[in-house]
């Protein structure tokens, strides 16, 4: 049996700030640099070792 395991490279460890909870969907917000400038549809963050497919991507810059 072959298992479909990630095996990508961890660019960036950062903490999520909130949750919002949906029906069928959550709204995750991050606070990262490295990552997210790059960052499109389709792509996918690691949680907690579960792989979530980015689906709108908001940037806010802090200053």
């Amino acid at each position: 049996m072959v298992s479909n395991m990630f095996s990508g490279i961890v660019e960036e460890v950062r903490n999520i700030v909130s949750i919002r909870r949906g029906l069928r969907s959550a709204t995750l917000k991050i606070q990262g640099k490295k990552i997210f400038p790059n960052m499109k549809l389709g792509d996918s963050i690691a949680v907690n070792g579960k792989l979530k497919t980015i689906s709108i991507v908001k940037l806010y810059v802090c200053t």
